[in-house]
This record gives structure tokens, C-alpha cells and sequence, in this order.
């Protein structure tokens, strides 16, 4: 199983000029041609259809022998734009095993960490424990080590290899060694060997500093060894409530064993320290600062029981005090106090009788530093401008604890449009309409004007508008994305005729089917692929040149799914018509028939007497819903 990133970052560039996409398809295209194609192979593609979507995951090639050209073409028709959900990818790709399968390795190649709050080592573990021996394969590019150690807990519990790549040539090596530990055979067990001591923690990569974790393994451990943070390196660590002994019982070791992370943010160790064997496991994490404080509470009865709510670690010796605004760190007893220890989050403490001004104190253990704070004012008004909540608290702490937010963001494109040669050179106005649903509603609207201007643009699917003088109009439906020239010549709106260009035929697309909505009792009830389409305009402008894939719902389980070329695509008075053959399918040869609707085109399939409504749609945009869809191909 191939698990391919397709994500919003992927458009980070990495190869001089070049995208990190742009590499990845060569490499990819590479690897499917070199591998061992009597190997069955899944590929699962994340992030390629909508931005914003955790469940943008897509198998775009199931489990079998599918041609090289195939699975080029198919990967070359992923335009980034969404998320990294790392955890449920890995998930569907264990789906993808079958049955009777025996041992099954998975490839992970990504540029970025978990996006979409899963626990990929978590389902590392699960992998690690199924009944067929899954090995898990990281191949990180573009991240830095940080990145990749941070998913080394993937490859430590299944046994699989991690790979830091940064260029074509470094990614395309990491896939060579998989390839070949994938082809090795299995090595034959000397006689009687000593059992493997493996380890793994079910902690994710990232901790928030000075809070305790209930933090779970596997392996052979036993309650005398020793578990928790140490720097980076180290092989040992100062006994404390970040590192120490297991314990629990010879039969029941404590696991989960809970570990305080420790107070400085930085990155760290977890390790876990056989005493005969010395360090048997060792995860990278990563300590953020932590997001602690008291809810607001302004002003409250003298001499009243309040309830205080707060976010903190709540570990052993720590106290809530209600102090003086001058009272030292160290004198806790003045007013009433507690320990912080099981507070779950919220205390009440009995305020002063005297009117003033006080604050609530979370204290360390030793008494030597006032860990966060808040002024309140007890029998006079007193307004808190700080409105922060434990729930607030909460949200910051486990964004700190995820990938960035804003890793898989596409920046914004540059991009140009010309008058055509043959229009008169004045000057004219402008104007640029999104037209994905996922794009932010804003048109970009320029003072400058002129026959050639330039913007910055969201990557996405722009109408493009020239106002001349003389009322006359010039529009493209433009593509503008990172990693292509996004050069484009606008054309006469009111001519007449209707240019090739004009009607941005270039790109992957995909046809599907639509049922009606009275399908009989056991047919499909949702929209079906058929063709993945790629077009580009023809050298001499006679129309488009392209190729087209069936999918298995074409041919047939036992069909072939290889890539072949159209026989034509033309434009006849605003219809555009493909055609192509398919003799496994069908004597007669295909013809498309295709209207503009919405962002594609609608129309029918049709060989000989037998015909299908379907809509032709581009590969990086998500189809309207099945209502719509029924609407335009059967009528209201």
C-alpha cells in the first residue's frame, strides 16, 4: 500500500524552481515502472480534492497489478489543496490488505505531520498488533528531522524504515531500499533465538510542558525497568515524576505509567531502560509551553465560598492560595489555600471578610514560584479584562500539541493575463471571480489597467473578465496553481465563435455517472467513476489531444485499467465531443457529448444504442450534490 501526500504543502517548493509535487510525480512515476509489478499494490492519495476536509482520502487504485502508465497518469492528476490526516490514510490503507494475506508492507510518503488531530502512532500500535505482520514504511520530504523523529514511533512499533528525503534523487533512493527489503525473503531463524526486545509508547509526538501523561507501551519491559524524558541522547535520566521506575507487580508492570513532562519546553526523549539490556526504545517529543490560568472571576461577597476554576498540572505539593497583592511567593496561609493535587480543574476557597483587592495564586511545589495568577476584587467592583476560559486554555494546548494549522496552506500564485494579439492593445479593465466552492468569495478587482496585467491569486478556478472600450467583453476560465506558468490570453466574449483556449480544456478530468433518481431496488444510488481524462490543446489548435484510464466500475473486475489515447476531442457550436474505443467494453466505438454546467460540463456517454447521462468534472474540484446533479441530467 501506497500512501501518497497530496496536501496543500506539497506546493512548498524543494528542487531549485521545482514544487514539491512536481518531483514527487517524477520520482513516483519512476518507482511504479521500476518496482516488482507482479507485486500487488494499493495507492491511497490525501488532501487532493478539498481544502479544509479531514476525510479527503482517496483510493485512487485498488489492490491489484495496475499498469505503470496507469498509476502515473492517475497520480499526475492530483492537484494539492487539503489537509494531512495522516492517522485515518494508514487506517484505510490497512483496509486495503486482504484477507489472505500474510505479511503486507505500507509506504507513507508525506511532508508534514498530522493535521487532523489522529494519533498515528497510536494506529501504529494497533498495526503492530494485527495477526499478519504489517510492516510501516515513512519516507518524510521536505521535513526536518524533528519532523520525521516525530513519526519514527510509525516504523519502531511496525518494524518498517524511516527516511528524511529534501530532493528528487534522495526520495527516489528511500523507495529503492523499501523496494528492495520489500523483495528480500524472509531470513530463516537460527535455532532457539533470544526473544527481540521492542518497545513502543502510545504518546503522540508532542507534550505540553510540566503536565503528567498516562503514557502506555508494548514490549518486554518488566516493572523493575525504568520509563520517561531524558534529553535528547541520553540513556538514563534523574529519578523525578518525568523518569523512574515502572513499577507495579512482576505479573501486572504499571502500564500505562504516567510521566510528568518535563517544565522546560524543548525537545526530549521518552525512553524506556531494561536493566539488563540498557535502552530497548526511544521516541522523540517534542515539549511545548504549556497553557495554564485561572478563569476570570471579578467580584464576588466578602467572606463568601467561591468556586475558581482553572487549568494547571495539578501534581503533588502544588497549592491554590488566595494572597495579598504584596504577600510573598513563599507564605501561603494568610487567607484560605488548598492543594491543587485531584481538584479536577476547579476549587472553592473561602475569600477575605475585608473589602480589596486579592489574587488567586497556583503555587509550585516548593513554594518558590507563583505558577499563573489572577486579580479579583472581593466586596468592590472590579471588571477582568481577560475573558479566557479553561476551555480556551484546553483548544491552545492541543493545537500546540498538532501539526502546524497552517502547514498545508497554499500560498498565494502570481499570475498574468494578455489581450490576444489580434485585439486592439487599449486600455482596459479587470476583473477576477473565484469559481471553486472551497475558495474565499473575494473578486480581485485592480485600479491599474492596461492589455497585460498581473496579481497575486488563491490558487483555485478563476473567471476572468476584460472590460474594452466599445462595450466589448473578453473572459477565460482560468487555472491558477503553483508549480505551472499561470500566462494566460483572454478571448472575445461576444466574437461568435469559441476558442479552444477560452474553454480551459487542459487538465485532468474524471466522468461519472449519475442514477436517476428512481433507480430500481439493488442499482447504484450514488455517482459511479467511470474515465479519468487527461486533454491538452493540440499543437496546431484543432481542438485537444489527450488520454483516458477506465476504472475497475468500466471494465469489469478482470478488465484491463491501462492507459490509452482518445481518438479525438473537438468543439462543434459550444458542444464539446470525445471519443475513443474500448472494444473490451463495447464493439462500437464512445462518443462524449458534453454542455458547460457549473465548473464542467454535463451530457451522455454513448456507444451504439446504449447511452449514460454523466457529468465531466475536474479531478481537484468535489462534485455538486447528487440533487443538483439529477437536476441538470433528468430534469427538476
Amino acid at each position: 500500500m501506497l500512501v501518497f501526500d497530496a496536501s496543500g504543502s506539497m506546493w512548498n517548493r524543494v528542487d531549485g524552481d521545482l514544487t514539491r509535487i512536481e518531483v514527487a510525480r517524477d520520482v513516483m512515476g519512476d518507482y511504479f515502472g521500476s518496482r516488482d509489478g507482479t507485486v500487488p499494490l494499493s495507492v491511497i492519495a490525501y488532501g487532493h480534492n478539498r481544502r479544509g476536509d479531514c476525510g479527503d482520502i482517496e483510493v485512487i487504485a485498488p489492490m491489484g497489478q495496475t499498469a505503470p502508465g496507469t498509476l502515473e497518469s492517475r497520480l499526475r492528476g492530483l492537484m494539492p489543496r487539503g489537509m494531512t490526516p495522516l492517522t485515518d490514510s494508514l487506517r484505510m490503507a490497512r483496509g486495503q490488505i486482504p484477507q489472505t494475506a500474510e505479511a503486507a508492507d505500507i509506504i507513507l510518503v508525506t511532508d508534514g505531520l498530522e493535521t487532523c488531530a489522529g494519533d498515528p502512532c497510536a494506529l501504529a500500535a494497533e498495526l503492530a498488533a494485527e495477526g499478519i505482520d504489517i510492516r510501516a514504511h515513512v519516507v518524510g520530504f521536505g521535513l526536518t528531522r524533528a519532523e520525521v523523529e516525530a513519526l519514527s514511533c510509525i516504523t519502531e512499533q511496525t518494524g518498517g524504515m524511516l527516511f528524511q528525503t529534501n530532493s528528487g534523487a534522495e526520495l527516489a533512493d528511500a523507495l529503492q531500499q523499501v523496494s528492495a527489503v520489500m523483495s528480500e525473503p524472509e531470513p530463516v531463524p537460527e535455532p532457539e533465538p533470544e526473544p527481540a526486545r521492542v518497545a513502543a509508547f502510545d504518546i503522540g509526538d508532542k507534550a505540553e510542558a510540566g503536565f503528567a501523561y498516562p503514557i502506555g507501551w508494548t514490549g518486554a519491559a518488566s516493572f523493575v525497568d525504568y520509563m520517561g524524558f531524558v534529553p535528547q541522547g541520553a540513556t538514563s535520566g534523574t529519578v523525578s515524576p518525568s523518569y523512574g521506575v515502572i513499577g507495579g507487580t512482576g505479573a501486572n508492570p504499571n502500564n500505562p505509567a504516567t510521566r510528568t513532562a518535563p517544565k522546560e519546553p524543548g525537545m526530549y526523549d521518552l525512553i524506556l531502560v531494561s536493566v539488563s539490556d540498557g535502552v530497548i526504545a526511544r521516541q522523540v517529543v517534542e515539549v511545548v509551553p504549556p497553557s495554564m490560568g485561572f478563569e476570570p472571576i471579578g467580584s464576588v461577597e466578602p467572606d463568601s465560598r467561591v468556586r475558581f476554576a482553572f487549568r494547571g498540572p495539578e501534581r503533588v505539593e502544588e497549592r491554590i492560595v488566595i494572597a495579598d497583592l504584596d504577600q510573598p511567593v513563599n507564605e501561603h496561609q494568610r487567607h484560605n489555600w488548598a492543594f491543587a493535587l485531584h481538584k479536577n480543574g476547579a476549587t472553592n476557597l473561602k475569600v477575605p471578610a475585608e473589602p480589596g483587592e486579592y489574587e488567586v495564586r497556583y503555587l509550585n511545589a516548593k513554594r518558590t514560584e507563583i505558577m499563573f495568577s489572577r486579580r479579583f476584587g472581593v466586596g468592590i467592583p472590579f471588571e477582568d479584562a481577560d475573558l479566557t476560559t479553561s476551555a480556551d486554555l484546553s483548544a491552545q494546548a492541543a493545537a500546540a500539541t498538532r501539526g502546524d494549522a497552517a502547514q498545508d496552506d497554499i500560498a498565494s500564485v502570481p499570475a498574468t493575463f494578455r489581450l490576444p494579439a489580434d485585439a486592439a492593445q487599449s486600455d482596459v479593465s479587470w476583473e477576477a471571480v473565484p469559481l471553486d466552492p472551497d475558495m474565499s468569495p473575494e473578486a480581485w478587482a485592480p485600479q491599474d489597467t492596461g492589455p497585460v496585467i498581473s496579481g497575486t491569486f488563491e490558487p483555485g478556478r478563476w473567471r476572468v473578465t476584460a472590460f474594452a472600450p466599445g462595450e466589448v467583453e473578453l473572459s477565460a476560465e482560468v487555472a491558477i496553481f503553483p508549480g505551472q506558468v499561470n500566462d494566460f490570453i483572454v478571448q472575445l466574449q461576444d466574437s461568435g465563435e469559441t476558442d479552444n483556449g477560452a474553454l480551459m480544456l487542459d487538465g485532468p478530468w474524471r466522468v461519472v455517472a449519475v442514477p436517476p433518481r428512481d433507480a430500481p431496488a439493488g442499482a447504484a444510488t450514488d455517482v459511479m467513476d467511470m474515465l479519468r481524462i487527461t486533454l491538452r490543446t493540440r499543437a496546431d489548435a484543432g481542438g485537444w489531444e489527450g488520454s483516458f484510464a477506465p476504472t475497475a466500475l468500466m471494465v469489469g473486475p478482470q478488465g484491463s485499467l491501462e492507459t490509452a489515447a482518445l481518438g479525438s476531442a473537438t468543439e462543434e457550436e459550444g458542444y464539446v465531443f470525445l471519443r475513443f474505443a474500448l472494444p473490451a467494453v463495447s464493439p462500437e466505438p464512445f462518443v462524449i457529448s458534453l454542455s458547460p454546467y457549473d465548473n464542467g460540463y454535463s451530457g451522455t456517454m454513448a456507444s451504439g444504442p446504449n447511452s449514460l447521462p454523466v457529468v465531466f468534472w475536474p479531478q481537484d474540484q468535489s462534485l455538486p450534490a447528487l440533487p443538483a446533479l439529477q437536476d441538470q441530467l433528468y430534469g427538476p
